[in-house]
């Protein structure tokens, strides 16, 4: 699983999907967690695009 958080996001904190990421490798589960700086829930800056 990857999970791809931004640092500003007010919907879902940053730490919450931090948790989840942690959880899921504890639990077995491969998980890769990326967090965008400055980025918001909808992920609408430019530099973010993937």
């Amino acid at each position: 699983m990857i999970i791809f958080q931004g640092s500003d996001d007010k919907i879902v904190h940053p730490q919450v999907s931090r948790q989840m990421a942690k959880a899921l490798e504890t639990r077995g589960i491969p998980c890769e967690y990326i967090e965008y700086p400055g980025e918001t829930h909808g992920f609408l800056r430019k530099e973010s695009n993937i």
